[in-house]
């Protein structure tokens, strides 16, 4: 105990010399060489211009050295999806947001336009982490519906469960390790590979950060997620505000009842004028027999133009499968007022919430414009066109 306060007065009596009294002390102790920290004092004070240094060259730009770099930006779809991108396909249980996914990697895939417009090939990593190995099946239905060899197709595919808050860089390295330089990663489904609270601004905007950071940026990739729509606000990913916030692209797609159709909207594009929404048409693909000799099925996808629309809708009618977009060509007469024909549309479609009546109804709407089968002005219908 004695040299234990001995050495401690020691070297109380150097630091005084240093810098001044800190402890009391007695100058008949002996005093002790102190640790080197002591003898050397503290590093000198970086100077503030020496921290801007560290961020490297370029982080400064001239307003011309600015506009050269976003004319170098490049698409992944032109005016939709930007290269190194991050952003969402959106929608309910059932609305085929999986095989809308898959429809736009495919493409891309092999350079093939998507949505009638150009698309730069890339190789696409899908993470199937809701669908897992059944993911082959849409693959090779995709593969089949377009009278393609599914086998040749340089997709590369994750099945492993991971939590990308804190495995996106070991699946970086995976890649890697592959040789594959990657022009998308698809992560299929957000619940499935992020752990915390959705509804958590601080934690969504942190999962999007390691994505953009550990897939995007360290790729040079583009990066679209796969998540549901909420609950009630079905008009918008499910969770936190930080979701729309902060990504470059989100599209939600919208299923009408059980018609195997689904609409793609486009809820934000950065930067960029969004288009009217799209529709696909849901195909069911044989792909042969199991041991027990049943059939085995999968969907495939396919964009609609306007007229393919409408033979899509009569075969859906003619299937028992109407959907609210053709209750809305039903009721619709030439000259009517749009409010009675929103209430009536209300009515028939049995929508007790008043919000999602109204969306509905308005969806539905937009859906018939951006189609060609109606027009509003002045408040009153106009019918273009029917449909059988």
């Amino acid at each position: 105990m004695a040299s234990d306060l001995e050495y401690i007065e020691a070297t109380a009596a150097k630091l005084r010399a240093l810098r001044g009294p800190v402890l009391a002390y007695d100058e008949s102790v002996p005093t002790l060489d102190p640790p080197d920290w002591v003898v050397d004092g503290p590093p000198p004070e970086t100077p503030y211009a020496d921290h801007g240094s560290r961020l490297g060259f370029g982080v400064v730009m001239s307003v011309t050295d600015l506009e050269a770099q976003a004319g170098a930006i490049s698409w992944a779809v032109k005016h939709l999806i930007p290269e190194r991108g991050l952003g969402f396909f959106f929608g309910a249980s059932g609305t085929f947001k999986s095989f809308i996914a898959l429809d736009y990697s495919l493409h891309r895939c092999y350079g093939m336009s998507w949505l009638g417009r150009k698309t730069k090939p890339a190789t696409p990593v899908y993470l199937a982490a809701e669908g897992g190995v059944g993911l082959i099946r849409r693959i090779k239905a995709w593969h089949l519906a377009r009278g393609m060899d599914w086998k040749v197709c340089p997709m590369r595919v994750v099945v492993a469960p991971l939590t990308l808050r804190t495995q996106a860089s070991a699946l970086r390295v995976a890649i890697e390790k592959t040789g594959v330089t990657p022009g998308d990663i698809v992560v299929d489904t957000m619940s499935q590979t992020f752990t915390g609270n959705e509804n958590s601004n601080d934690e969504v905007a942190e999962f999007l950060r390691v994505l953009g950071r550990d897939l995007r940026d360290a790729m040079s990739c583009t990066v679209g997620v796969v998540h549901h729509s909420g609950h009630i606000a079905t008009e918008r990913p499910r969770g936190a505000s930080a979701i729309i916030s902060n990504v470059d692209f989100a599209f939600g797609v919208f299923r009408d009842e059980k018609q195997m159709l689904a609409t793609l909207e486009f809820v934000k594009i950065k930067d960029e004028d969004r288009p009217p929404p799209v529709s696909f048409d849901l195909r069911r693909v044989e792909l042969g027999r199991d041991e027990d000799g049943e059939q085995i099925t999968s969907l495939s996808a396919s964009f609609l133009s306007s007229d393919g629309l409408s033979e899509a809708m009569k075969r859906e009618a003619l299937q028992g499968r109407g959907g609210r977009n053709r209750l809305l060509l039903r009721l619709a007469q030439n000259g009517m007022l749009e409010r009675d024909l929103r209430k009536v549309f209300g009515d028939e479609a049995d929508i007790s919430d008043t919000e999602a009546r109204r969306k509905a109804y308005y969806r539905s709407r937009e859906w018939a414009v951006e189609a060609g089968f109606i027009e509003v002005a002045d408040g009153r219908i106009i019918v273009l066109r029917e449909v059988e």
